[in-house]
Formats: C-alpha cells, sequence, structure tokens
C-alpha cells in the first residue's frame, strides 16, 4: 500500500523565502537541540513604515546581526535573519 503524504493548506514557502526559519534551522543543528526563545533575541525599533531589527543570536556567543530598514517588522526580522 502506498502511503499519501498530507497537503498543508495555503501558501506553502520555501527555505529560501524564509530565513528567518533558515536560520532558526541551521541553529537547531549546530547546536545539536531545539531553541528556546532565549537562545536568539528579536530586538525591534522603528516605527509606522520603517522598522529595523537586530538577531541577538545568545547561543553563538551573543553575536548580532542588523538587518535593512524595512516596512514592517517582520519583514525587518527576515532582514535581520538573512545578514
Amino acid at each position: 500500500r502506498r502511503r499519501r503524504r498530507r497537503r498543508r493548506r495555503g501558501r506553502s514557502t520555501s527555505m529560501a523565502d524564509n530565513p528567518k526559519s533558515e536560520l532558526i534551522n541551521f541553529l537547531q543543528r549546530y547546536c545539536g537541540r531545539t531553541l528556546t526563545k532565549a537562545d536568539v533575541l528579536w530586538n525591534k525599533t522603528g516605527s509606522a513604515g520603517s522598522f529595523q531589527c537586530i538577531a541577538r543570536l545568545v547561543c553563538l556567543n551573543g553575536q548580532e546581526f542588523a538587518g535593512e530598514p524595512a516596512g514592517t517588522e517582520k519583514e525587518a526580522e527576515q532582514n535581520a535573519a538573512r545578514q
């Protein structure tokens, strides 16, 4: 018997479309464990259409990466993860 794969509803995104997920997956493999909220801190600043985010990787000795300014907080997080 063949097993059927379940299709996810909604828009499918590849890892290249979501740098934040790609970063989290890399960090989990690198650290060898599931991450907690304390492992990656997202510091967002800005208001009304201009946001910037700094990703602080506590699980990698506190390295910080600043993303390019973006129109939304979510886009700003993605930009920081892309660095």
